[in-house]
């Protein structure tokens, strides 16, 4: 009677032993799935950071080419854009407003790029020196 009940416990026990086998693979195999969906976030939000960073840079290029293009204008002519209100621009990939403003030798000229849902704006400062035009600054401002 002694070796049956030996034998009944040493059963269950082998029966327990495989539960906790697959309940230890359940735990690992959540674990390493709830790690591969943090990877695959993460490896979205780059994507996402890059496309931003890569669109960023393009609306920036455009607007520092529509700034070029109304020193440009300038040159050949140093009343442009005075008086004139916003003036539309479109590049290849892109498009801007333009605004001159200023009196006698000094201009501020403002620009707003856009592409798709970006923009960025970029104002400079200039003097003008008869045929020579002075940039005393150049800089990105908010869009706001």
């Amino acid at each position: 009677m002694n070796m049956f009940r030996v034998l009944k416990r040493q059963s269950v026990f082998v029966g327990n032993r495989g539960i906790a086998a697959l309940l230890v693979i359940v735990i690992i195999a959540s674990a390493t799935l709830i790690m591969a969906y943090g990877s695959v976030l993460l490896g979205i939000g780059e994507l996402d950071m890059g496309y931003v960073g890569q669109k960023g840079g393009e609306v920036l290029s455009v607007a520092e080419g529509c700034i070029e293009e109304a020193l440009y204008q300038i040159h050949i002519n140093q009343d442009y854009g005075i008086g004139m209100g916003d003036i539309s621009f479109t590049a290849l990939n892109g498009s801007c407003i333009i605004s001159v403003a200023g009196a006698g030798n000094t201009r501020t000229i403002s620009v707003l790029g856009n592409v798709g849902d970006y923009y960025k704006r970029v104002e400079t400062d200039i003097l003008l020196n008869g045929s020579e035009i002075i940039i005393n600054s150049w800089k990105e401002v908010d869009t706001q």
